[in-house]
């Protein structure tokens, strides 16, 4: 019999991206909602383990793969029968329905999606989307619901698995936290984030990957910077780091662009910066964009999928520009830098990101006892 008010929840911490963040907050609340938390670890090598509040029950699995662990987690939901298994991610999801199969038992599963698919496909081979989609449209039907990060993801999965729209349903990211707010606050040991430093200050926080288009922002600062001397800072690590190196020193801004890595409060360093730009390619939700806002520092974001938009109501907070146009971002940066957004706009933004407020939603979704979203 299943255990009322426990919950299982299936995810790997392997990096320092949104996601990993974005849960560890999200157990967190649902934990301080006094639900009981199972968190199987599939991965975890990950800095943001360390929020992990001691109310959640880390369970590391030996199996560090979504396809090798399908028999550690059946075993899991046969001695355990918890009320609910919520899932992060696609392959993670096709190993809980496989685990729930061969356990026998019928635990809920939800899964959540933090990306907009299509466009995450977009640039990969002809079979790679055949067969991506193939597994939606025959496996995500056989899930009790997906939770999409936000409207133009949950658009997107119901153009692709074909499933019942009261099947899949948009919440909002698990983003902003009273501690969050708080430690924004605290100081930054960087001469460029000094409150006498003398020029504007823009930043950018996320994995050094493709998909974040850091190349166009560099190309867009090169402008922004023959117009308002600034600085631009870059906060993350990954595979682009040499190649973006090499940009910084050709185009001669190697001493106004700096790539500290990763940072443990990236929201620290953005209330002290002038500006935050978010240049990618393609977003599930865009949570830095949240976290900027919600300790007061304007924001320019790129008009990608699926998530600024959304947040962003269609560029009435702050501005939105075309994907990979340098000259339109400089600009958006520029008229920003120059006028301001106003800070009721920016609170107006990110109220719907509080992660209490997310986590009742999950779990009115997921039919696990929670109190009144109004409590």
């Amino acid at each position: 019999m299943a255990k009322k008010n426990k919950i299982a929840v299936l995810v790997s911490f392997s990096g320092q991206g949104g996601v990993e963040r974005s849960f560890a907050l999200l157990v967190n609340e649902i934990a301080a909602l006094g639900i009981e938390v199972d968190l199987l670890l599939i991965k975890r090598k990950s800095p943001h383990l360390a929020a992990l509040s001691p109310a959640v029950n880390q369970i590391p699995l030996k199996r560090q793969h979504a396809a090798t662990c399908v028999n550690e987690v059946a075993n899991y939901l046969q001695k355990e029968a918890p009320q609910a298994l919520l899932v992060a991610k696609h392959r993670a999801m096709l190993a809980a329905l496989k685990a729930r199969k061969k356990a026998g038992t019928d635990t809920p599963i939800t899964g959540v999606i933090g990306i907009n698919v299509t466009q995450s496909l977009a640039h990969r081979s002809r079979f790679q989307r055949w067969h991506w989609g193939r597994l939606m449209r025959n496996e995500y039907p056989k899930l009790n619901g997906i939770i999409a990060v936000s409207e133009g993801v949950r658009e997107d999965l119901l153009t692709t698995t074909g499933m019942p729209a009261d099947r899949i349903t948009a919440i909002k990211n698990p983003v902003t936290t009273a501690e969050m707010i708080r430690e924004a606050q605290t100081s930054v040991d960087h001469p460029w984030l000094s409150e006498n430093f003398g020029e504007p200050v823009l930043i950018t926080v996320g994995r050094l990957t493709k998909n974040k288009d850091h190349k166009t922002l560099l190309e867009a600062f090169r402008l922004i910077n023959d117009t308002i001397p600034s600085r631009l800072l870059i906060l993350g690590e990954g595979p682009e780091r040499t190649s973006l190196e090499k940009i910084i020193t050709e185009t001669g801004l190697a001493d106004r662009v700096q790539l500290p890595g990763f940072v443990d409060t990236p929201w620290a360093w953005m209330a002290k910066s002038s500006l935050f730009v978010l240049s990618s390619f393609a977003e599930g939700s865009g949570n830095v964009l949240t976290e900027a806002m919600a300790v007061g520092t304007p924001v320019v974001s790129t008009d990608c999928p699926s998530g600024p938009s959304e947040m962003l109501d269609g560029g009435r907070i702050a501005p939105l520009v075309p994907v990979g146009d340098a000259k339109a971002l400089a600009a958006a940066c520029v008229d920003v830098l120059n006028s301001g957004i106003t800070s009721s706009l920016l609170d107006e933004a990110v109220a719907p990101f509080k992660a209490e407020v997310a986590a009742k939603h999950y779990l009115t979704f997921m039919n696990v006892g929670v109190p009144s979203l109004t409590d």
